[in-house]
């Protein structure tokens, strides 16, 4: 199945970012795993899969793939190209455990 879209993004309640007790994992696992499916799917293609793992918490946007010691404290922007944007790190990954290594 082709992908219409150039991004794609998931949101979540912070419970079921990482999942339960069932080990199937929360929200990012599941999305993740159907990502990487159809990527795997697609040979012609060639896909790059950037993350980036936010927060927004009492009025503030925090960036998660800082260490905590740091300000991760993130300036909302907007721009007539790119609408409402913060300026967060991204990472390359190339598959789930690249995914689920870089964010938990």
């Amino acid at each position: 199945m082709p992908w219409d879209c150039e991004e794609c993004s998931c949101w979540s309640k912070c419970g079921s970012i990482e999942g339960g007790t069932d080990n199937r994992g929360g929200i990012i696992h599941l999305a993740a795993r159907d990502i990487f499916s159809r990527i795997g799917n697609d040979p012609e293609c060639v896909f790059v899969f950037r993350v980036s793992f936010i927060e927004i918490y009492n009025e503030e946007v925090r960036d998660l793939l800082i260490s905590s010691d740091s300000n991760n404290v993130l300036a909302i922007r907007e721009d007539p190209q790119r609408g409402v944007f913060v300026n967060s790190n991204e990472s390359i990954v190339t598959d789930l455990t690249t995914l689920l290594a870089t964010l938990f």
